[in-house]
């Protein structure tokens, strides 16, 4: 529709030009004819010619607003185009920045998986390698002894680390190492990446780092196993504790579809 507007406008733009030009041409060629004639004549032609030349001004200067406006119509339209287009433009290079940030940061996690993978595989627990070694790190609070407080069991938490740092240290250093590298990156959903490293742990791999969470130090390490749900695979039978009261010293979304306490 508006390309039929504008081409209406163009043809009759220039047809009031070429009939300006027409006319004034037409009626030159006239006066120069009869030139010779008497002073009356003149005055007649002179007359006409007054006539005539406001009459085709006025029409020359119509058809050349007409063509203007065209003119100016149709840059408006490049204009447009051309923001569309480098509007177009920019959203296909974000597009394309955001996928090339994604891949360097999935590149960079699963390295750092592979790096705490390698941790584990160099742990040595008695005669016992790898993840087996949270296994038996898992039996050594398992001594059946019914601690009063909360503080009491928490501070057996706390040997067991102290106890054990050259297996464990590196260990859980490493593991909020990465937690923060998720956590920091501007991803639309992390949780994905946490899911992806919580799936990584074994049964008492998580006992392990529930017990972390506890202690004096762990306070990130919780924070980071509450907002992001990461012990909803504990086995809370394989838990050292006696009832339920060191499950509520997390927040109930951190357990949240967790096994119920089979002992």
């Amino acid at each position: 529709m508006k390309i039929l507007k504008i081409t209406a406008f163009v043809i009759i733009g220039i047809g009031l030009v070429v009939f300006s030009f027409t006319v004034a041409t037409y009626f030159g060629l006239i006066s120069q004819a009869y030139s010779i004639q008497a002073s009356t004549n003149s005055d007649k032609f002179s007359s006409l010619g007054s006539l005539l030349s406001g009459t085709v001004g006025t029409l020359w200067s119509l058809g050349s607003l007409l063509l203007f406006y065209v003119a100016l119509t149709m840059q408006q339209d490049d204009s447009k185009a051309n923001k569309k287009e480098l509007k177009e433009t920019r959203r296909i290079y974000l597009q394309q920045s955001r996928t090339q940030d994604i891949q360097r940061f999935e590149h960079t996690f699963f390295q750092l998986l592979d790096r705490q993978q390698s941790i584990i595989d160099s742990m040595a627990y008695y005669n016992m390698r790898g993840r087996f070694c949270f296994q038996g790190l898992n039996a050594e609070v398992a001594i059946p002894i019914n601690f009063i407080t909360v503080s009491d069991k928490i501070s057996v938490y706390e040997q067991l680390f102290h106890g054990n740092q050259d297996n464990l240290s590196n260990y859980t250093r490493h593991l909020q190492l990465i937690m923060r590298f998720i956590d920091s990156a501007n991803l639309d959903n992390p949780s994905l990446y946490f899911d992806i490293l919580s799936a990584q742990w074994s049964v008492y791999e998580h006992c392990i780092i529930f017990y972390k969470g506890l202690t004096t130090d762990g306070e990130n390490l919780k924070n980071y196993l509450e907002r992001y749900a990461m012990l909803k695979d504990l086995n809370r039978g394989n838990v050292t504790t006696s009832g339920n009261a060191m499950f509520k010293e997390y927040k109930p979304q951190a357990l949240e579809n967790s096994l119920i306490l089979t002992t």
